[in-house]
């Protein structure tokens, strides 16, 4: 039982530190808007919306999904 343990807090800091990036790459901060996801697809020369300037923000989505994914680890026990 004890071997086991601490894969369990492995995966449960993974998770955590997944949630967080997730919630920081698809969050908006401060009086300019400032987008950790928009500035990496704007490197990777990507677009962030699915139309021009409206439709689905891709790095919210893509922020939410890690966030969702990073909670998961955290619940789930092996």
């Amino acid at each position: 039982m004890k071997e086991s343990r601490p894969a369990f807090w492995k995966q449960r800091a993974l998770g955590l530190i997944l949630a967080l990036f997730g919630f920081l790459f698809g969050t908006s901060f401060g009086e300019n808007g400032f987008c950790l996801g928009d500035r990496i697809f704007s490197l990777l020369g990507l677009s962030v919306w699915s139309g021009q300037t409206d439709g689905l923000h891709y790095s919210a989505f893509l922020g939410l999904c890690i966030m969702l994914a990073g909670l998961g680890l955290t619940v789930i026990r092996n």
